[in-house]
């Protein structure tokens, strides 16, 4: 599996940047969530890309309505949940993980004094996602850190800055 960012690393980050980042962790993986549990009822798979969607939407406004973020939150938990207890062969099969990576995306949102944690264990969920039911390079997850790190550094980023959402369109590496 790719090593995983530093929590100092994404201390580093302004709160939207780190958002953003979180956020561009789950979009790179949603789209395995249904590679992964093709079955998958309808309702969880718009969870997750509503989860997701929510958590790009909120750092490209630098804003977010809380109680939104969490139902949110809640969705894309519920679907991870639901991939968990599938089935032996879902929950192995990385679709927790991707649903996972969503919720945590938008709990980066939510829960504002639990953001870098959140963010974290949206790339650890990615990476796992990723390792498990694709053919991608997993490293993307830092690749990802370094853009948006480096984009808040050159345009002087702060708590308050919106993310241009340009920063949400991926290029997916593959191995």
């Amino acid at each position: 599996m790719a090593s995983l960012p530093s929590r100092d690393a994404l201390t580093s980050l302004p709160r939207w940047a780190l958002v953003a980042y979180a956020a561009r962790c789950a979009r790179r993986v949603e789209p395995l969530f249904h590679k992964a549990w093709p079955e998958a009822p309808h309702h969880l798979l718009t969870a997750v890309a509503e989860a997701v969607e929510y958590a790009e939407q909120a750092a490209a406004n630098a804003h977010s309505q809380k109680d939104l973020a969490q139902y949110h939150a809640n969705a894309a938990d519920a679907a991870a949940a639901r991939a968990d207890s599938a089935s032996q062969a879902v929950a192995e099969s990385g679709a927790y993980f991707a649903a996972h990576a969503a919720a945590n995306a938008v709990g980066a949102v939510a829960y504002e004094s639990e953001a870098v944690a959140a963010a974290y264990y949206a790339a650890s969920d990615a990476s796992a996602a990723i390792s498990a039911i694709s053919n991608w390079d997993p490293e993307v997850i830092l690749a990802d850190l370094e853009l948006v790190g480096a984009l808040a550094r050159e345009h002087h980023w702060t708590d308050e800055t919106p993310v241009p959402p340009g920063i949400f369109s991926l290029q997916r590496r593959r191995s």
